[in-house]
């Protein structure tokens, strides 16, 4: 990462827990105590310490603070699941390429920005409507649903959907918007903390798919991927 580039991360480290909440929840999703709590819940599990979890967060939190607050894929708005997909893809390239340059910060903060797509999966998508917190699902792999499924706004069952953002942003009568389908916070009782729990578990198994992909990274022998473990977790980690 070049300095300009490390530069601006720096900066917005800075303003994402400078920024009063009300200012940066642009996208609407999950709101930044509840995106803490999953990223805590999940990776404390998996031996990262609490300065790790931290940076992992301001990039978490990132994500509503700045230009990919309007992105839909960063979230999953929108019916974007292909996209949203493509980017969680790229974020774990991003956080391997990162650790190639020993940039453990920039990984971490990386890693951050992916788990908030698919935290926000379960938010913005009807997935938990329609299964239980065991079913699996391929946040690495989705197709975009239908021109023509229809999401029901009484039960929201049926075929894999998520809200349109912004709400004026209807493409027609038989698609949700965000105000609709979204279970930000727990006021939709429920089904937020199915959520929340679906949420987490599948942080959980983003994760381990990075732990995984360091273990395979094309030319990187034996001793990289173990130095390169031993970069992103802290000493005496599981592994």
């Amino acid at each position: 990462m070049n300095k300009t580039a490390k530069c601006a991360w720096l900066l917005c480290g800075v303003l994402v827990f400078w920024c009063p909440r009300g200012l940066v929840l642009q996208a609407g999703a999950f709101d930044f105590s509840t995106h803490r709590r999953i990223t805590e819940t999940a990776l404390a599990g998996l031996g990262f310490d609490a300065d790790s979890i931290a940076l992992v967060n301001q990039g978490n939190i990132a994500v509503d603070a700045f230009d990919d607050a309007t992105v839909p894929e960063a979230h999953f708005d929108s019916e974007t699941f292909s996209k949203g997909s493509e980017r969680l893809r790229d974020k774990l390239g991003g956080v391997l390429d990162s650790l190639d340059e020993n940039d453990r910060d920039f990984a971490l903060d990386t890693l951050g920005r992916g788990l908030h797509t698919v935290q926000d999966f379960f938010s913005h998508s009807n997935f938990v409507e329609n299964n239980s917190v065991d079913t699996p699902i391929d946040l690495l792999n989705l197709q975009d649903p239908p021109a023509d499924l229809v999401c029901d706004r009484a039960t929201f069952k049926g075929g894999l959907t998520s809200g349109y953002y912004p709400d004026n942003k209807r493409p027609s009568e038989i698609k949700c918007v965000h105000a609709e389908l979204n279970k930000d916070n727990d006021l939709t009782g429920e089904r937020y903390s199915l959520a929340v729990a679906k949420a987490t578990v599948e942080t959980r198994h983003y994760v381990e798919s990075l732990l995984k992909a360091i273990g395979t990274r094309p030319g990187w022998d034996a001793p990289r991927r173990a130095e390169m473990l031993k970069l992103l977790l802290p000493p005496g980690a599981p592994n």
